[in-house]
């Protein structure tokens, strides 16, 4: 397992030692270089902001590592599966032609015939705290 921190890649390798359990979590807003040698996964950051023209500046920036990427979230709405559903929908194509794996964000009401297992390498549990710590 690997434990993903949004931190600048600096401070991981200054506090985790370059752990090969911890990588960083990049996002829309923490657009920093990412060492040869570190995991690493995208986050869309729609918890903060929905912003689509950062999230492409984000998805280009990493394109020539993106097959290191382990994993990148497509956009979702925070608390609302329905709606995640759908962005997930139309942002899969955009996030495939840059060379991505997706994750699918888990948010409340979600259902298995919604998760789309033949699309995703990952999934990302988002949602309310209650919906994240239920069973």
């Amino acid at each position: 397992m690997i434990n993903f921190v949004s931190t600048s890649p600096n401070n991981l390798i200054k506090y985790g030692g370059g752990s090969p359990y911890i990588g960083y979590l990049g996002t829309p807003r923490t657009l920093h270089n990412i060492p040869d040698s570190m995991t690493f996964a995208l986050d869309n950051d729609c918890f903060n902001d929905y912003n689509p023209d950062k999230i492409i500046t984000m998805l280009k920036k990493y394109t020539s590592i993106a097959n290191r990427c382990k994993f990148a979230t497509v956009p979702d709405v925070v608390e609302n599966a329905v709606k995640t559903t759908v962005l997930f929908d139309w942002w899969f194509h955009v996030y495939k032609r840059y060379g991505y794996t997706c994750a699918y964000v888990l948010q409340d009401g979600v259902t298995t015939n919604m998760i789309p297992y033949n699309r995703i390498g990952a999934l990302f549990i988002g949602g309310s705290t209650e919906f994240k710590l239920s069973k």
